[in-house]
Order: C-alpha cells, then sequence, then structure tokens
C-alpha cells in the first residue's frame, strides 16, 4: 500500500490509541522502563516501611519531600524517616491493590489505591487508601517529591470538617 507520510502518521496513530499503546517520540523504549522502575519503586517504598527499613524507606524520597496525609497532617523526609525509626509509625502490612503511572519527561504522577495495617501515633490507621505519588527523575534517578493519600468516601457520606 503506498500511503502519503501524513496517512501514515495518522494510522499508525489511530493504532496506538485505539491499541491502548504509548509511543514515545525519542524513538526509544525508555517510558516503558520507567514506567516499570516507578512501581517497583512504590512497591519497594511499601515494602521498607513493613520492614521498618528507614534507609530504604528513605532512598524513595526526594530531600525536599512533602507528604499530605488521609488524617490531614503534613510532615517531611525528616520527619517521615524519625516516625519510622522510633515506632510512632508502625506497620504489619502496607501494600499496593492497584496503580497506574503516568510519566512525563523527568515528571511522572503514579496513582492508586493501597492497604495497610498500621498505627500512628498511637492511633489504628488501618484501611483502604487512595494515593497520588509525584516523582521526579533528578541525576538520572526517580525520587517522590510529594505525596497525597485520602480515603475513599462513598457518594452521600456525611463528612465533618
Amino acid at each position: 500500500m503506498n500511503c502519503p507520510r501524513s496517512t501514515s502518521l495518522l494510522i499508525v496513530s489511530l493504532v496506538l490509541i485505539l491499541g491502548g499503546g504509548s509511543m514515545d517520540v525519542r524513538g526509544n523504549s525508555q517510558t516503558n522502563s520507567d514506567e516499570e522502575v516507578l512501581k517497583q519503586l512504590e512497591r519497594d517504598s511499601l515494602d521498607a516501611t513493613v520492614r521498618h527499613d528507614v534507609n530504604a524507606y528513605g532512598a524513595v524520597m526526594a530531600d525536599d519531600f512533602i507528604g499530605h496525609w488521609a488524617d490531614g497532617s503534613t510532615t517531611t523526609k525528616r520527619e517521615e524517616m524519625e516516625m519510622l525509626r522510633t515506632g510512632k509509625e508502625n506497620y504489619d502490612e502496607n501494600r499496593i491493590i492497584d496503580m497506574s503511572v503516568r510519566i512525563f519527561g523527568t515528571t511522572a504522577i503514579a496513582s492508586g489505591r493501597s492497604t495497610e495495617t498500621s498505627m500512628i501515633e498511637g492511633k489504628r490507621a488501618t484501611g483502604i487508601y487512595n494515593f497520588t505519588d509525584v516523582f521526579l527523575k533528578r541525576n538520572g534517578r526517580w525520587q517522590i517529591v510529594a505525596t497525597q493519600t485520602a480515603r475513599p468516601i462513598p457518594y452521600g457520606a456525611k463528612c465533618s470538617v
């Protein structure tokens, strides 16, 4: 079949869109490998909390990390690591239920749901959480710069502020 260049690009674009694929305009598989790296970093950070491995947990977070949590609190990397080190944050289970990753150059967003069995500052925090993590790739290394978690609230539920 002899197609003009614009028709060929249109066909390739439609195949990618309808097939759910993505095309890296640089012509390599960097996006796919970065996606797998980011998913593994997410799993590794949660596993580190269960093992009380402060160093592994901290390695995934950028020094300028900020977390906004479902209980309304905000913490820095230093505060998160200290809470895990002292046992103020204690996890028996912490795992991802589902997750998607979107990459925009050297910025990526991982979002999904996780489940944990935990005590945080003496309060039971066990449950399912929605999460959004923002990653930046600095010096060839992905790190989380911001996290936000929320508890899913059913439609029609009464909420207090």
